[in-house]
């Protein structure tokens, strides 16, 4: 598999299709230093996932894996009172709310 050069379009332009300022797109590493050199696009800045690093919110992610009918349930174990329209979001911010409210 060819490993792909991410770069960032500083002008509108065409390779194949038409990326516009801005855009990010991937090409094989000579196209994409092609682009570079002319002044066309510029190295893409990524960021890489670090599997080690733990989720920015612990408690969340824990709560995100649980699907809305064990949400419910938490909730009225925990004496969480919570509308039982709540979407998945809402309703998690709710058990951490009620949660930090003990």
């Amino acid at each position: 598999m060819t490993k792909l050069v991410a770069v960032k379009f500083l002008m509108p332009h065409t390779v194949g299709s038409l990326y516009n300022e801005g855009e990010t797109a991937g090409f094989e590493k000579g196209v994409a230093d092609d682009l570079v050199k002319r002044k066309i696009a510029e190295p893409a800045k990524t960021k890489k996932a670090k599997e080690d690093e733990p989720p920015a919110d612990p408690v969340r992610a824990e709560l995100e894996k649980l699907n809305k009918d064990k949400l419910f349930e938490l909730a009225k174990t925990e004496e969480i009172e919570v509308d039982e329209g709540l979407n998945k979001g809402p309703l998690i911010d709710a058990i951490i709310a009620g949660r930090a409210a003990k």
